[in-house]
């Protein structure tokens, strides 16, 4: 068997979805959440031949957002033909931490609701969720922190990040509303060199506090997906893992977190990374993201980086004439294909 990685990043409108192949033949399949609920159709069609010929095939629902789960809800409910070919299902669910957070039990029993509109979380998907996985039959881990050990396999490492578990305390409001930020300004506007020196920002958002992130080791490359989760937690993650500002995590591509949001691209986490491909997935629909902040200290970070997005964007409004001329080595293009917005360690430099 060859070591060969194949990425796939699904349509997912405002969310993420990420399909990883490992092997010539395929040996292993790792799905990063589902999207949104018009997802669906491109999991099903990715999905359904692939699952009976990988003998293994793992799912992450990184945290609990519509944006993640949507498409996932769907696969669930449509396609049972296919449950017993999955293996793992990953997933942070809060009933695991009734012990230590008593509040949490009292959320779901009068949870409420959330403008599903909004790609907020509705207790409601959570709760769907957590039925069809136990109705599904599927083996499945709802309780993973930093210091999870991911199943040992001799072909590839996984390596997980956050959720800190010092965090998860975030996840008592996590049924709290977050509206009012679909009419937030842009910075598109400000050139690269102010926003480099913007002070870094956080993340108050309880799910994605919870959101799982990994490196993936594979044929001697690492691969970073980060998830919506918070730099914070990262950093401690990295800073543990033996990672500094003299000796970063050199990682072949980096997913970045949160679809390019600057509370969660800091420069104390680009401090310690180094990378030639940085992938942003959203179609900027819903909160206006990427941040041209986060964009503009990842080049500051890296700048012979590749920013790679899954949908289109006007290029010429985020990057005006000062910031090519004074980042003359940056690059960006757009992640295309008939159906998938697909890459693979063939179609990039």
């Amino acid at each position: 068997m060859s070591k060969k990685i194949e990425i796939l990043f699904l349509p997912a409108e405002n969310g993420d979805s990420i399909l990883i192949k490992l092997g010539d033949p395929i040996d292993t399949s790792i799905l990063i959440d589902g999207g949104t609920s018009n997802t669906y159709p491109y999991l099903h069609k990715e999905l359904s031949e692939l699952y009976k010929i990988c003998p293994k095939n793992y799912i992450f629902l990184t945290h609990c957002d519509d944006d993640h789960i949507g498409g996932l809800i769907k696969f669930f409910e449509k396609d049972t033909s296919l449950f017993k070919y999955i293996t793992t299902v990953f997933y942070n669910y809060p009933r695991e931490f009734e012990k230590e957070y008593p509040d949490i039990a009292d959320h779901i029993q009068e949870p409420k609701m959330i403008n599903n509109n909004s790609g907020n979380l509705t207790p409601d998907q959570l709760k769907t969720f957590t039925e069809l996985l136990e109705k599904s039959g599927v083996e499945v881990v709802s309780s993973v922190y930093c210091d999870y050990k991911f199943p040992e396999d001799n072909n590839f490492k996984i390596t997980i990040l956050s959720p800190r578990k010092k965090t998860l305390d975030k996840f008592n409001s996590w049924i709290e509303p977050r509206l009012g930020l679909l009419s937030r300004a842009s910075d598109w506007n400000v050139p690269i060199s102010k926003l480099v020196g913007y002070k870094d920002k956080k993340d108050l958002s309880p799910t994605n506090a919870s959101s799982i992130s990994f490196i993936l080791e594979y044929n001697d490359k690492n691969y970073l997906f980060l998830a919506d989760a918070l730099a914070t937690d990262v950093v401690e993650s990295l800073i543990d893992s033996g990672y500094s500002k003299e000796n970063k995590i050199n990682s072949s591509l980096v997913k970045v977190s949160h679809h390019g949001s600057k509370n969660n691209t800091t420069n104390e986490l680009l401090n310690l990374i180094q990378s030639c491909r940085f992938v942003i997935l959203t179609n900027g629909d819903m909160y206006k993201h990427p941040d041209k902040e986060s964009l503009a200290k990842i080049i500051h970070h890296n700048p012979n980086t590749c920013l790679m997005f899954n949908y289109e964007f006007d290029f010429n409004m985020l990057f005006d004439e000062q910031d090519r001329q004074e980042y003359q080595h940056f690059s960006y293009q757009v992640i295309r294909s008939t159906l998938s917005r697909k890459w693979s360690t063939s179609s990039v430099r």
